[in-house]
């Protein structure tokens, strides 16, 4: 019995640790999307520098969120771990994109004008979104087949 339990914490751990290295590389994809990529990069209203801003934020904070919430939730399932820490991610950090502009609208540092390219922060925030989503769902169904592999090589363990 205590040789399961421990096997089943370090299955856990790997679980974790696949689905965490996930969350931080979706939340690179993500913060370069928003650091130097266009339109982002070149805005005028709010600047670059302000989505700049969001993704470093959303780099450190979202993929860490993600990976505390998942372990929080601790499921008694071992092939959804790691799907938690990737589908919760990218949502996490759409969250902290989201707030950047509620605490910039509450400290009434929103300017008025047009970019050059006539995109608007509701146009931009609507790609953004998308992204979002699409990595969160890509991220589901990689999650849910690494967890399978895991949970696969961890029960034949047990067997042997």
């Amino acid at each position: 019995m205590i040789e399961e339990t421990f096997r089943y914490r370090w299955a856990y751990a790997a679980a974790l640790l696949v689905g965490g290295i996930g969350a931080f590389g979706q939340a690179a994809l993500l913060r370069h999307e928003l650091v130097n990529c266009y339109p982002y990069k070149v805005m005028s209203f709010p600047s670059g520098g302000f989505y700049a801003g969001i993704g470093n934020a959303g780099f450190l904070v979202a993929p860490v969120l993600a990976v505390v919430a998942s372990s929080l939730l601790r499921p008694r399932r071992l092939w959804l771990v790691p799907a938690l820490p990737v589908v919760s991610g990218p949502l996490f950090f759409w969250c902290v994109y989201k707030a950047a502009f509620l605490l910039r609208g509450l400290r009434g540092g929103v300017e008025v004008g047009g970019n050059f390219d006539g995109t608007s922060p509701a146009t931009v925030e609507q790609g953004f979104t998308y992204y979002a989503l699409s990595l969160s769902l890509t991220g589901l169904g990689v999650g849910l087949a690494c967890g399978a592999v895991l949970w696969l090589a961890f029960r034949s363990k047990r067997r042997a």
